[in-house]
């Protein structure tokens, strides 16, 4: 069954896209659809896999796999440090795992704990979702939960070692597949310090080791950025919804996005993107109206408050980002070095920057507007908020970095 579930998985994303990002697609496709199976049909076996197996083969046989990879002459030098980077991520992450195999306080406390319900109660979801609990926040997505019980059922056990390799699998994939999309757009080197910018980040190894859900938001998100960039608007859509399907902050990424897209690229390549994205968020749509309880920060938040308060949070807020980006626990250098280069030296409005430019501002909102204590909202979500765009910020500055013989972004023109 575990042979089944990871051929199926692998099988789908390579169908769709050639490189390391198919593995984070594969993966993200292989929870929506046991997540499908299991809401719609209460079915919990191979007939995901199956169904999987099915659309590989159809998109073998009509699409078009395209890689993001553009192969090129590469430095050894330049390899080999990117490559012992990697070598020390992934010791560290494996020794912390060893440790804590269950994770963080939110793997334990949301992620997992959804995992094992599903696991241990498939036919009684109104349990699994119970409003009863709000600290386990029963409206989140349940992809991950679900890509992880998935894996469960299919070894018959339940073990950390699932989630564990989920976790390492999109840290890895993510890396990857960001240095492959940018050796792209501006040749290996610039691919491989871009890679080694992200490996070089604390908040990726804290984040993966802890088993929290934004890496693998941040990775999908890549992977949707990178396509939408490569004019493959679809596909896009259809990874920026498994976003929305991923964590609630994922439906504003896909908007951003689906914005980004419309401003830069035009209303056909928006319909496109719109067309790609509809399955997943027709099943995000169902679970919340069906299952889902409603989310507390929206329903604690009152227009009349916002009003009230947001003109005399700017400034707070304002410093809240200030003070994150020079957190060094959680950034090291990389945030602050790349935020001077945009405002000293780099201009782009291309299609990734015009996303990014949307979604800092949509976060910087988020904290005008809620209803708790902003300082102590920030304190506990804005690294996390940020690390979601990251990737895609780095996919986004790189871009930008002039280099012979390279090509210019699609839609950058055009904008």
């Amino acid at each position: 069954m575990i042979a089944l579930a990871v051929l199926a998985a692998f099988a789908c994303g390579f169908a769709l896209l050639r490189g390391p990002g198919a593995v984070v697609l594969g993966l993200a496709l292989s929870g929506a659809a046991w997540s499908a199976g299991l809401l719609l049909f209460g079915a919990t076996g191979a007939g995901a896999d199956l169904a999987l197996l099915a659309a590989a083969g159809v998109a073998w046989r009509f699409g078009e796999q395209r890689s993001l990879v553009q192969r090129g002459p590469v430095n050894n030098v330049h390899r080999a440090v990117c490559a012992g980077a990697a070598l020390v991520v992934a010791a560290l992450f494996l020794e912390h795992s060893i440790r804590y195999p269950d994770g963080g306080w939110d793997a334990v406390a949301i992620w997992n704990l959804r995992a094992r319900s599903l696991f241990a109660a498939p036919q009684q979801l109104a349990l699994v979702f119970s409003p009863e609990l709000p600290a386990q926040h029963p409206d989140y997505p349940i992809l991950l939960p679900a890509l992880v019980a998935h894996g469960w059922f299919a070894l018959g056990n339940r073990t950390a070692a699932v989630p564990i390799a989920m976790s390492f699998l999109f840290a890895a994939a993510g890396v990857a597949a960001l240095a492959s999309a940018v050796s792209a757009r501006r040749g290996p080197t610039i691919g491989l310090a871009a890679a080694l910018l992200l490996l070089g980040t604390p908040e990726l190894l804290t984040l993966a080791w802890n088993q929290y859900a934004d890496v693998k938001l941040a990775m999908l998100l890549l992977v949707a950025v990178a396509l939408a960039v490569e004019e493959r608007f679809a596909l896009a859509g259809l990874a920026a919804g498994l976003c929305a399907f991923t964590k609630n902050e994922g439906a504003i990424e896909l908007a951003a996005l689906f914005l980004a897209v419309l401003l830069v690229a035009g209303r056909r390549a928006a319909v496109r993107f719109a067309l790609g994205a509809a399955a997943p968020v027709a099943l995000l749509a169902y679970f919340k109206l069906r299952w889902a309880p409603p989310n507390d920060l929206a329903t604690q938040t009152r227009l009349g408050d916002v009003l009230r308060h947001a003109p005399r949070r700017i400034g707070i807020v304002a410093r809240g980002f200030a003070l994150e980006a020079v957190d060094f626990s959680h950034w090291g250098i990389a945030l602050p070095a790349v935020a001077l280069a945009w405002i000293v030296k780099l201009r782009s409005r291309s299609l990734p920057a015009v996303f990014i430019a949307l979604m800092l501002a949509v976060i910087f909102a988020v904290y005008l507007a809620t209803p708790w204590n902003p300082v102590e909202h920030m304190h506990s979500s804005l690294d996390r908020l940020l690390f979601q765009l990251w990737p895609s910020i780095i996919y986004a500055t790189a871009a930008a970095v002039p280099a012979d013989a390279s090509t210019p972004l699609p839609g950058q023109d055009r904008a």
